[in-house]
């Protein structure tokens, strides 16, 4: 049963993953993203780390999702609107790039011979996580803390800049 749950969740992402960059329809494209972050949450809960998949429900593919969809339909932006569809070199680097990491994950299933990696208790819970954050990944944590502090203001002084309609 564990293996039926896994490989549909792996399916899950992997498929709303595929259809992000296939779908042209930007809002179509937004909800398949939230497919894939629903299946990566369900891979946490199984992994018995039910703390960060509450959150990537709760965080990711809720709140940031909600935002992208705001967004996306506040610019309203159409397909002729961007020009036409000239990058065939970045198409074929990407799809380069996707088979080197098929290739790698390939190799990877292989050394691992089916076992699945070890977790030490409390992996995932709230208290392992702030441990980390407050011990190990202090640094990184503070920064982050300070990039966001950053756009958020400068987001604000934006939004609050007169237009020149407005003078």
């Amino acid at each position: 049963m564990n293996e039926l749950i896994f490989f549909g969740a792996a399916g899950m992402a992997l498929a709303g993953s595929v259809l992000v960059f296939a779908l042209r329809n930007t809002v179509y494209a937004v909800v398949a993203l939230i497919t894939a972050l629903s299946g990566v949450a369900v891979l946490f809960f199984q992994m018995g780390a039910a703390f960060i998949g509450v959150l990537q429900i709760i965080v990711y593919a809720g709140a940031i999702m909600v935002l992208f969809l705001f967004v996306v339909m506040l610019l309203n932006v159409h397909r002729d609107e961007m020009g036409p569809d000239r990058h065939v070199a970045q198409k074929a680097l990407g799809i380069f790039a996707g088979l080197m990491l098929l290739i790698q994950l390939l190799l990877l299933g292989r050394g691992l011979g089916g076992a699945l990696l070890a977790t030490p208790d409390g992996w995932g819970s709230a208290e392992h996580l702030a441990a980390s954050f407050f011990t190990r990944y202090v640094l990184a944590f503070e920064l982050t803390s300070m990039l966001l502090l950053a756009a958020m203001i400068g987001a604000m002084i934006l939004a609050g800049r007169p237009t020149q309609e407005e003078d």
